[in-house]
């Protein structure tokens, strides 16, 4: 049964034809003459850097076709931002240390108390450079790398550790309890917090991560591939879309996987959800459209219809990507359905007792 669903999600791709072109609803978010680039989104919040002097600028797309903008405080950044739960911006800054040169930390933003903190101050040890990584949609906790190694920090308790034998290259993503890195020409790997251990996801490295739950998404190639790591022992790997044009930047949240795709002879915004096993286009326009990122059923993206990069956004809908109206008593494995999966979760927990002291389960 997997190898027949795998072979139907290779052809669906193969074909160049997508089952949807769904009339989604775009939204023009930015409409400055400079470019605006590397959005992020979570909730209702979007960060891009723009390319007009202010590193970091936002908004609040709750009315899409009415954002509310914000900018975040001047100061020596990368030009790039990851949010999570739609308060803390997470990203790097540069630093000039007693060495005289200059160095590269991370700093976190919360955007509801428009406080910053300082993850990693590169002084103290002369960090050449420490990227900016990412952070959970749990607001608990940022990843990031620097040279060799990885690290986390845990916002609550505003204290670091390092990711054991976490040899990296790139930046590190998180989700919850699970941080996932590549490393250049070997492998993909994935750290459980939870279980303070190590498991490589696959024996092929794949570029520009991204984790949503227990799926993990990545470039392989010129394809789209994803990981099921539910069980981190035995992770499932399987192909999202391997059609024989280029597939780049995957970004996944929840069911729903989108990257930027060049079948069409230009960039557009494609999408698959996991849930349905169907393929969909997002963006038709001929200009280019490119750097997707998602959070729950809003995609937003870079898109030059205009001549330089602006901001746009889609709210998807349809049959392609159901959501979830309310929550199912018994939907265990959080599908919005209760079925025969959710079944087995039960029976082989029956009868299973968490109470302290054990003498009082069965009373």
């Amino acid at each position: 049964m997997k190898k027949l669903w795998i072979l139907v999600i290779v052809l669906i791709c193969a074909t160049g034809i997508p089952i949807s072109a769904a009339p989604w609803t775009e939204y023009r978010i930015t409409t400055s003459p400079a470019n605006q680039s590397y959005p992020h989104i979570s909730g209702n919040i979007v960060v891009w850097w723009d390319g007009g002097g202010s590193p970091i600028l936002g908004a609040d797309i709750t009315d899409p076709a009415a954002p509310i903008y914000f900018e975040l405080p001047a100061n020596p950044k990368n030009p790039y931002g990851d949010i999570v739960g739609g308060d803390i911006v997470v990203n790097g800054f540069s630093k000039t240390c007693g060495d005289g040169k200059k160095h590269y930390g991370v700093s976190a933003y919360n955007l509801s108390t428009e406080t910053e903190s300082i993850v990693k101050d590169p002084c103290p040890e002369l960090v050449p450079y420490a990227n900016y990584g990412s952070a959970s949609t749990d607001g608990l906790t940022v990843v990031y790398a620097d040279s060799s190694k990885i690290y986390g920090y845990d916002l609550y308790w505003q204290s670091e550790f390092e990711v054991p034998d976490s040899l990296t290259y790139g930046g590190p993503k998180v989700d919850g309890s699970l941080i996932i890195w590549n490393v250049a020409g070997v492998a993909v790997y994935l750290f459980d917090t939870t279980k303070w251990q190590t498991f490589q996801v696959s024996d092929t490295p794949a570029n520009w991560l991204d984790i949503s739950s227990s799926t993990v998404v990545g470039q392989i190639g010129q394809d789209i591939y994803g990981f099921d790591v539910s069980d981190p022992c035995n992770p499932i790997e399987f192909p999202v879309c391997t059609d024989e044009n280029e597939q780049w930047y995957p970004a996944i949240s929840g069911n729903i996987i989108v990257w930027q795709d060049d079948r069409n002879g230009n960039w557009d915004i494609y999408g698959y959800d996991i849930s349905t096993q169907t393929e969909f286009q997002i963006t038709t326009n001929t200009a280019d459209q490119t750097s997707p990122a998602i959070s729950g059923h809003t995609v937003v993206w870079e898109d030059k219809r205009h001549g330089q990069s602006d901001i746009y956004a889609s709210i998807l809908y349809g049959p392609e990507v159901p959501r979830c109206t309310e929550k199912l008593q018994g939907d265990l494995d959080n599908d919005c359905k209760v079925d025969y999966k959710d079944f087995a979760t039960f029976a082989q927990n029956w009868l299973d007792c968490n109470l302290d002291p054990p003498s009082a389960c069965w009373n």
